[in-house]
């Protein structure tokens, strides 16, 4: 299954260093998921929340 980040990989970015915008003053980056979500103790279960994210700089 391919996935949002697969498709930008594959045709967005290579169209962005194309147009230019790997040098300064502009730049992107990609969202990675850095953590898994904290554990939460909901009365005798737990949960886990979101992933965390950070820019991938």
């Amino acid at each position: 299954m391919i996935t949002e980040a697969d498709t930008c990989r594959k045709y967005v970015l290579p169209k962005l260093v194309q147009s230019g915008w790997d040098n300064d003053p502009h730049s992107f980056t990609e969202q990675k998921t850095f953590t898994d979500g904290r554990i939460v103790p909901v009365g005798e279960k737990v949960r886990r929340r979101p992933d965390r994210e950070a820019l991938d700089l």
